[in-house]
């Protein structure tokens, strides 16, 4: 998700946009958040870089991320076959976009609950990164309570990106077990 930051500098305001990596669950909960990267740096790399990949690295939790095909296809980290051949790999894409698709809507809620996120907010840059961090903890309380009931929705604004060169062949046989063993009629 991208969040448009404005900082006055003299007598200009400049408008910056900061990444914001998220990790939900199915009912909309936030379960990862790390805001501090430059709107400019690849959703690949800010996911490289940070802990719970580290942790699913080495083992430490267990379970699948699913991400779309800006990021390398890993054991724990599933992403659509960019070229689907048969009808199973065509369910297991539609599947995943349906899967996925828990977060633009979360964006969208969490945008909608927090307008600051969708139009930007006019604090330094350290502030402004813990707000968008702690905007996550009433949103959980109000998924928690239920209240997703956010009429027009924010649209997602994030551009589609070319998969990256380095999908681990582990990640790849391993999607492909999964729509073997779930995906084929």
């Amino acid at each position: 998700m991208f969040v448009p930051l404005i900082l006055q500098k003299q007598s200009y305001a400049t408008i910056v946009k900061m990444k914001v990596k998220v990790i939900c669950d199915a009912k909309m909960k936030i379960r990862s958040i790390v805001a501090r990267w430059p709107g400019s740096t690849h959703d690949s790399r800010i996911f490289r870089n940070s802990t719970i990949n580290d942790r699913l690295e080495r083992g430490a939790i267990r379970g699948h991320l699913l991400g779309d095909s800006g990021y390398a296809c890993k054991k724990y980290l599933l992403t659509p076959i960019l070229n689907p051949r048969n009808a199973a790999d065509r369910r297991y894409n539609r599947a995943h976009v349906l899967a996925r698709n828990v977060v633009e809507r979360t964006f969208g809620v969490w945008k909608k609950r927090f307008p600051c996120l969708a139009f930007g907010l006019r604090t330094k840059l350290q502030k402004t990164l813990k707000i968008i961090v702690a905007t996550a903890v009433p949103h959980n309380l109000a998924v928690q309570h239920g209240e997703l009931d956010l009429e027009g929705e924010i649209p997602n604004d994030d551009v589609p990106v070319d998969p990256p060169a380095d999908d681990d062949m582990t990640g790849n046989r391993w999607r492909q077990l999964i729509i073997d063993n779930h995906f084929t009629r």
